[in-house]
């Protein structure tokens, strides 16, 4: 699953362009206050970190991954209206996701539980003395 190919362009390029900020005035030493607001960029590297630890998510870890990272996301700060829709749409689409691999994975054990006893059953049945009338 490619989900960071699919984030607005515009959130990437921003935060891209605020890591370049960043680089550029430590190689030169100048303070970053004064540049970009030190918070934006720590906000956006953590939504996009949540939503990259979502999109990793595997069955094993659900529910209480997906739990946490919910509780994390919701505990942060508002998101800029410039860009708070796509980064809230990849976080859904990630957790839709996770969800939707957790539910295959529970099928997929609850088939497995039916054949194993189904088997069982046909192979007890073959131990058992056949009654001759």
């Amino acid at each position: 699953m490619h989900s960071r190919l699919h984030v607005a362009p515009q959130l990437g390029d921003q935060f891209v362009g605020l890591e370049l900020q960043v680089a550029q005035h430590l190689v030169h030493g100048v303070a970053l206050d004064h540049v970009i607001d030190p918070g934006r960029f720590v906000l956006v590297a953590v939504l996009v970190s949540l939503c990259e630890q979502v999109e990793a998510l595997t069955a094993e870890a659900m529910p209480d991954g997906l739990t946490m990272a919910r509780a994390a996301w919701a505990a942060l700060p508002a998101m800029p209206d410039a860009w708070a829709g796509d980064v809230q749409r990849r976080f859904d689409e990630a957790a839709k996701a996770a969800e939707r691999r957790y539910e295959q994975a529970e099928h997929t054990r609850d088939a497995v539980g039916r054949h194993r006893k189904a088997v069982r059953r046909v192979l007890e049945s073959r131990r058992r003395p056949v009654a001759r009338a």
